[in-house]
Parts: structure tokens; C-alpha cells; sequence
């Protein structure tokens, strides 16, 4: 809740990390029960309770505890899965779903894998590879510590991707997408802002924008791969090849200051009714 008093649903989060020696579940005994009453004031019997059998899965220890209480530990970090009969934790934690309301932003030490897409404004955070079936709405944000691989899209110009290995997608439209090796696209980027270690590379599809690169800016150390550059909205398309968009900035900063220095220096000599300095004089 804010300050304001509101309440903001895209902040829940979905935890679903559990660390190494952690308790994860306990399994109680079943009891008799209580008899009570109905409406009427008749007594009804209570049913006992029957067992419950669940056994310890990948990555599961089982330990006996007192008055009959089974402990179930995790032996790695991980997600836990739970099937009838059976608890386990395992390195990847599967959405079945969208990324929304339902589920909240997700963060999670290991693989993700959404069935759906990342609805508008949701974030998902994982240390290794993210999948993702649908795509990546506007205002989203995925940062991986491994590979991204999107089967449509990733749109919206407040949309953020950042992966330290590749990115794969179908199409990029306004968004932002850093990766730390290729940035693979199947079908065309428009007004999109990428930066690559790696290649950036457009397929040849289906349709007028298919296999080009339109508008936005587009950085890459080690090759662009594409059909068509530009845009015939005029939108302006930039393409820089074999230097890494920070040392740019870098250089562009120093660029600035010398120019800077330099008109400083001519006031200098402008108050002393110089035209300029003779270093060798002095």
C-alpha cells in the first residue's frame, strides 16, 4: 500500500525460492474429529480422518518428527513442485499462466518458464534462462541471468529486456533490450533501442516490415545482420558497428569537455588580445 492509501497489485510478488535445508512441508497425522450438531439440534457423528500419503521427490529429504508429524526438507535451492502423492524441488519454476495480477512479479534463483505472457507493467527476475510462450507487454521488465527466449514479441516503448547470454524473439517494437551475446530476431525491430555484445541479427519472414530494422538506435560489438534498414516514415534509424555503446558515451563526454576547454581557452587569450598561444615560447 501507498502513502496515498493504494493499493498497488502489480508489487505482490510470487515466492517460489526455497533454500537448501529449509522446512518445506509437514504432513500431520489424521485425527477422530469432533461430532456436532446440525440445525436442528441433531447430533452428527464426525468421520476420522484418513491418512495421507505423500512421499518425498527430487531433491527432498523425509524426516519423522514427534506425535506422528512428518518434516519434508529441501536439499538444494530451487521451486517446489508438488504432485499428488509426492513433493519435490526442482531448478525451474514453471508459470502455467500469464504474469499479472494473479501471480504478481516473479524473482526466482533458477530457470523460468511462462506459458503466457508478462502483462503490462510486471517484472520477472531470474538468475538463469527465462522462456516465454506469448510476450512481453508494454511496460514489463526481464532481467535474466542466462538466455531469453520469447515466442512473439516484446513491445512498448517503457518495455525492458536484459539478458547476460542471448535474446530470441519474434519481433521487437519500442522496446529496450540489452544482451550480453546475440539478439536474434525472427521477423523486424521498429523504434526499438538494442544493444548487443554479440550480433544482431533480423530474419527474412512475412510481411512489409519483415527482415528490417526501422527507427530506434541499434549497437552491436560484433556484426548486424538484416534485409532492409530505415524506414519509409522517415523515422530515424542508427547503426553503430565494432564499439560498445558505453565507451561511446565515454568518448562522446570526452569530445564535449575538449570542445568546452578549448572555448575557454580562447577567452583566455581574448583578454590578453592574443590570437593563440605559443607553446614553445613560453
Amino acid at each position: 500500500m501507498t502513502a496515498e492509501g493504494i493499493i498497488d497489485l502489480t508489487k505482490a510478488s510470487y515466492d517460489a525460492n526455497v533454500e537448501e535445508c529449509s522446512e518445506i512441508a509437514r504432513l500431520m497425522p489424521p485425527t477422530d474429529g469432533a461430532d456436532g450438531r446440525d440445525l436442528m439440534g441433531n447430533r452428527v457423528s464426525a468421520r476420522a480422518g484418513r491418512p495421507l500419503e505423500v512421499k518425498a521427490g527430487s531433491n527432498v529429504r523425509a524426516e519423522d518428527g514427534v506425535h506422528g508429524v512428518t518434516h519434508f526438507y529441501a536439499e538444494t535451492d530451487g521451486a517446489i513442485k508438488s504432485i499428488p502423492g509426492e513433493i519435490a524441488v526442482v531448478d525451474t519454476l514453471v508459470i502455467d499462466s500469464d504474469v499479472g495480477f494473479d501471480t504478481g512479479n516473479l524473482k526466482f534463483n533458477g530457470e523460468i518458464v511462462i506459458k503466457g505472457s508478462v502483462g503490462q507493467g510486471f517484472t520477472v527476475e531470474a538468475t538463469g534462462n527465462v522462456l516465454v510462450f506469448g510476450s512481453i507487454d508494454a511496460g514489463a521488465t526481464m532481467v535474466a541471468g542466462g538466455n531469453v527466449v520469447i515466442g512473439h514479441g516484446i513491445g512498448g516503448r517503457r518495455t525492458r529486456v536484459v539478458a547476460r547470454g542471448e535474446v530470441r524473439v519474434g519481433y521487437i517494437e519500442e522496446a529496450r533490450v540489452r544482451a550480453g551475446g546475440d539478439i536474434l530476431i525472427g521477423s523486424h525491430s521498429a523504434q526499438a533501442i538494442l544493444h548487443a555484445d554479440g550480433v544482431i541479427g533480423v530474419k527474412r519472414g512475412e510481411g512489409p516490415k519483415s527482415g528490417g530494422i526501422g527507427g530506434g538506435e541499434v549497437w552491436r560489438l560484433a556484426g548486424i545482420q538484416m534485409q532492409v534498414a530505415g524506414s519509409n516514415a522517415h523515422n530515424m534509424t542508427n547503426l553503430t558497428a565494432g564499439m560498445d555503446p558505453a565507451g561511446a558515451k565515454k568518448l562522446d563526454l570526452l569530445n564535449r569537455k575538449l570542445e568546452e576547454s578549448n572555448k575557454l581557452i580562447l577567452r583566455h587569450l581574448s583578454r590578453f588580445q592574443l590570437q593563440k598561444l605559443d607553446v614553445a615560447a613560453i
